[in-house]
């Protein structure tokens, strides 16, 4: 039963990354698409920016889109890579302690494996102060500057027409911060109910 309820936890953490990644991707696709087909042909970047040079000429204005558009496509892969990497390792002490309760559940037939549980509790609990210290600052900060671009967006959803192409985009990118926001409280929560 437990084996099962492992596999089932697993495909449950793999399905939610996936969806999760497909997300994120369709929402920059769906940025850029309405980008080339909005800015492009009129000859303005992606986003607002200030560029040193002047981009009035062709290839200048051609270089600087392609750079922001491979900009925001790397900026995407770089927050699922974090956000991964940090859901993985808080999955990765919930497996760990499922496994020492499995190991403490045998110490009754066998009670000289007791210290071996006692050890590797230990190196669970170092793992997970360690993981704690070192991206407790990061999470702070994303879980902060999320819940503004959420306040932010909710403003300028309010703004947008509903019929118009900036509503779908806004309405995508606010799903991918609040899935991002329920993935660090889901997998923390998960950490603290093991």
């Amino acid at each position: 039963m437990k084996e099962e309820n492992g596999k089932f936890e697993d495909i449950f953490y793999r399905t939610n990354t996936l969806c999760y990644t497909t997300l994120v991707e369709l929402t920059c696709a769906f940025a850029l698409a309405t980008s080339v087909f909005k800015d492009y042909r009129k000859h303005n970047l992606a986003f607002r920016a200030w560029l040193p040079f002047n981009y009035s000429s062709p290839m200048l204005f051609r270089i600087a889109y392609f750079h922001q558009s491979i900009s925001l496509t790397a900026g995407s892969i770089l927050h699922l890579a974090c956000d991964s990497l940090i859901c993985g390792l808080l999955m990765h002490i919930c497996s760990q302690l499922e496994i020492l309760e499995c190991r403490l559940k045998k110490t009754i037939n066998k009670p000289h494996i007791f210290r071996e549980c006692v050890i590797q509790h230990t190196c669970i609990f170092e793992f997970a102060l360690i993981t704690n210290e070192k991206f407790r600052l990061t999470i702070t900060v994303q879980f902060l500057v999320s819940m503004l671009v959420v306040c932010f967006n909710l403003h300028q959803l309010t703004q947008t027409s509903v019929l118009s192409a900036k509503y779908v985009q806004i309405v995508l990118y606010m799903f991918c911060m609040l899935t991002q926001i329920s993935f660090y409280c889901w997998y923390g929560n998960e950490v603290k109910l093991k």
